[in-house]
């Protein structure tokens, strides 16, 4: 949740998939080999987690 909040708070579109859905959590291993919540994908870069990752991902957004 911390990361859904933190995109909303600063105007960041996001697509969110579910890992409820099975098809999702087939392609998050199998683009990435691995399943972690939340995978953050900014451009090229695979993010996994957030609150360790927080100032990377500003980074990145130019925040």
């Amino acid at each position: 949740m911390a990361a859904k909040s933190f995109f909303a708070q600063n105007n960041v579109e996001v697509d969110y998939k579910s890992i409820a859905e099975e098809k999702n959590r087939e392609e998050l291993v199998k683009k990435y080999g691995r399943l972690a919540v939340p995978t953050i994908i900014i451009g090229d870069r695979v993010i996994l987690g957030f609150i360790q990752n927080k100032d990377e991902i500003k980074k990145l957004l130019g925040s």
